[in-house]
């Protein structure tokens, strides 16, 4: 699997590069983090197939984290989203627009890429999929714009319904689907999807759990154990506006319960999603539910219990 990783890694790099793209980090390092994060979410497939499915994955990947950047400034995140969704728009109609932004440049090549992607029989159905996710993930960043311009507007349900994940696996899944050499049942497929759905609500409570301590302190943004915290009755709902020390206490005194709960929580959806898999005769999913348990864990290991230094 090594090669793959430094096939990916140079792929990235020249395309990081050729882009004028800036990352937190440099393409090898986040070459391997991503590797390691998504190598086991893939169907079974051919070698060639597991490298170029990898690549387009690797490509939304990078474009989630370029949306990301984009929500602290509100003007700039607008036109990013307008335009990721017009090129979206515009492939669907069977029109070529490359995109005037960063993000409208990955999305088209993203596309690009998928439309090169060794074909398989499922190819139609995943196409359709493929576009019907990407215009909801782009409303999903759209719905983090707007809670973030008004104060945390929104309520745990609406969040947990329409927040952005970090990556959503369903992006992955029509990737598999369009590359799987052997015809899908249409109920497997639906089957599959409900486990994915599954799935990415517990990988947002638990990516909201790694990311708890720097949302609440630095960041300052929305966040499933905040919006929790808040709808019990134990966080004020202008708790960024409130002073350090008392937001230390909260921190030490209030949230480790909260944690506890949307764990909990999380860990409800992941079994779902893993029984769901379970159930799958027609492919082996084995590799997937192991990658989604590792996935879950992963993140809950870089829980906190200590606010940040000043």
């Amino acid at each position: 699997m090594k090669q793959y990783e430094r096939e990916l890694e140079r792929f990235l790099h020249m395309y990081v590069k050729s882009r004028s793209i800036l990352l937190r980090e440099d393409p090898h390092t986040h070459a391997s983090r991503i590797f390691e994060l998504f190598s086991l979410l893939f169907f079974p497939s051919t070698e060639v197939n597991f490298l170029e499915g990898l690549k387009g994955k690797a490509l939304y990947n990078l474009w989630s984290i370029v949306m990301s950047n984009t929500l602290g400034s509100v003007d700039k995140s607008k036109d990013t989203i307008s335009d990721s969704l017009q090129v979206v728009t515009k492939y669907r109609n069977k029109m070529n627009y490359s995109g005037k932004t960063e993000s409208g440049q990955i999305m088209h090549d993203l596309i690009q890429r998928f439309y090169n992607l060794p074909s398989g029989p499922n190819r139609k159905i995943a196409e359709e999929l493929l576009f019907l996710d990407l215009a909801r993930v782009i409303n999903e960043f759209d719905y983090e714009r707007i809670i973030q311009k008004n104060d945390m507007i929104t309520t745990l349900s609406e969040y947990m319904e329409c927040g952005a994940v970090a990556a959503d696996l369903r992006i992955f899944l029509d990737i598999d689907i369009a590359i799987y050499p052997y015809n899908l049942n249409l109920y497997t497929i639906g089957e599959i999807r409900k486990a994915y759905r599954l799935f990415n609500l517990a990988f947002l409570l638990s990516s909201d759990i790694a990311a708890f301590e720097r949302e609440f302190f630095v960041e300052e943004s929305c966040n499933a154990v905040i919006l929790y915290g808040q709808e019990r009755g134990v966080l004020p709902r202008n708790v960024f506006r409130t002073e350090r020390g008392y937001k230390e206490r909260l921190y030490e005194r209030v949230t480790p319960s909260l944690i506890d709960d949307i764990e909990d929580k999380g860990r409800e959806y992941l079994n779902k999603s893993v029984e769901c898999l379970e159930k799958i005769r027609e492919v082996d999913m084995s590799g997937i539910r192991r990658g989604f348990t590792s996935l879950f864990e992963d993140y809950l290991e870089q829980r906190t219990s200590s606010p940040p230094a000043t």
